[in-house]
């Protein structure tokens, strides 16, 4: 796997669409990712297995990204990440889960490991997930 290769993610900006450009832009076929930063808008999700649908929830206010993990693949023909999420309030308070989406408050630095594979997902009956293709 080669270096990572370091980006920021400006100000305003709005995940995932703002990493689905970036791979985009650098033609990433699949990748790993890690972050960090501060923002705000913030809608996380936990999978309820039983009722088959994500449980969103949301975070007031600007929040540090303590740590942003995820993976780049291709569904339905596009770039797709898949992200996890933990971020902490002015009070150290965290929350985490699969993050639906965010607005970048100030800032995101994120490593990115490409890979020449393309990973893919399919729709796994059982779950009601589409997941990562080996």
């Amino acid at each position: 796997m080669p270096a990572p290769e370091l980006h920021r993610v400006k100000t305003s900006a709005l995940l995932p669409e703002a990493l689905v450009e970036l791979a985009v832009a650098h033609k990433w076929n699949s990748a790993i990712c890690s972050g960090i930063g501060g923002v705000s808008e913030v809608k996380l999700a936990y999978y309820d297995l039983p009722k088959r649908e994500y449980l969103t929830f949301d975070i007031e206010g600007i929040v540090e990204l303590v740590s942003l993990n995820g993976n780049l693949t291709e569904l339905d023909g596009r770039p797709f990440w898949h992200f996890h999420a933990i971020v902490s309030d002015k009070t150290g308070r965290t929350f985490g889960g699969h993050l639906m989406s965010c607005k970048v408050a100030l800032t995101i630095e994120i490593a990115v490991w490409s890979m020449e594979k393309k990973y893919t997902r399919t729709l796994e009956e059982s779950t009601g997930l589409r997941l990562l293709n080996d």
